[in-house]
């Protein structure tokens, strides 16, 4: 299952917290070598960087603090910088990129068995029609739609209908 969501997103940062970090911008490195590894070009400029967030992960980060970050992968050996150019460093990014892919599959998958069990919870306990609720699930982890208020808000009740599984089970 192939989830791009922001809530894998979020679920990934937090799951990278785990590892060496310096600081938060440590954190939104492995992002940037995402970001970078899905250039067809060798260099790059910060608009392309800022397109590419936009594009996999729909956020849209300002240009200083992408300066920020590059400057750090560039501390980190990721991307070099030449005539105010920036380019890859494709056997540092290829680490960065595996660990991130392991990382990502993790979520996915405890993602798919929480939604899995709040179904069969669900089914189980109050004999609601969850047709709604399968579809709203359907359309959030849809890659390829192209609805960011939909998901965000998508996003909100299942978080709330998360929160009231979680609530329930531990209450009665």
């Amino acid at each position: 299952m192939e989830v791009n969501s922001a809530l894998v997103n979020l679920a990934l940062l937090e799951s990278l917290k785990g590892n060496k970090v310096a600081d938060e911008i440590d954190l939104f490195v492995p992002y940037l070598a995402l970001a970078i590894c899905s250039l067809e070009e060798d260099s790059f400029g910060i608009i392309e960087i800022k397109k590419c967030f936009d594009d996999l992960f729909s956020i849209s980060p300002p240009e200083a603090a992408l300066k920020v970050i590059l400057t750090r992968a560039k501390k980190n050996g990721l991307v070099r910088l030449s005539n105010h150019q920036y380019f890859k460093v494709p056997e540092k990014l290829n680490l960065i990129l595996e660990g991130t892919r392991e990382k990502k599959k993790e979520v996915e998958i405890s993602l798919s068995i929480l939604i899995s069990e709040f179904v069969n919870y669900s089914k189980s306990h109050h004999k609601s029609d969850i047709f709604l609720l399968s579809t709203s699930l359907q359309l959030l982890f849809n890659k390829h739609a192209n609805m960011k208020f939909y998901r965000s808000f998508t996003l909100v009740a299942i978080f709330i209908g998360l929160l009231a599984f979680l609530i329930g089970a531990f209450t009665g």
